[in-house]
């Protein structure tokens, strides 16, 4: 029975980087929120949505390769 925790422990540890992820997107969006109006950049919806959809991917690959 020895052997299965050599083998459990590396799963376990990947499969926490993977619990984390509604709560890393929900503070990617609050920040990029917060930065978005604080920059000052335009006021149309559009334009802050498609910021959110272009960089919400670069933050969180970010997080998965940095750590």
């Amino acid at each position: 029975m020895e052997y299965l925790v050599n083998v459990s422990i590396p799963v376990c540890v990947n499969s926490t980087r993977f619990v984390e992820v509604p709560y890393l997107i929900g503070v990617i969006i609050l920040f990029m929120a917060i930065e978005y109006w604080l920059v000052g950049w335009s006021d149309n919806a559009g334009d802050f949505f498609f910021f959110n959809v272009r960089l919400l991917p670069v933050h969180v690959s970010m997080h998965f390769v940095h750590g």
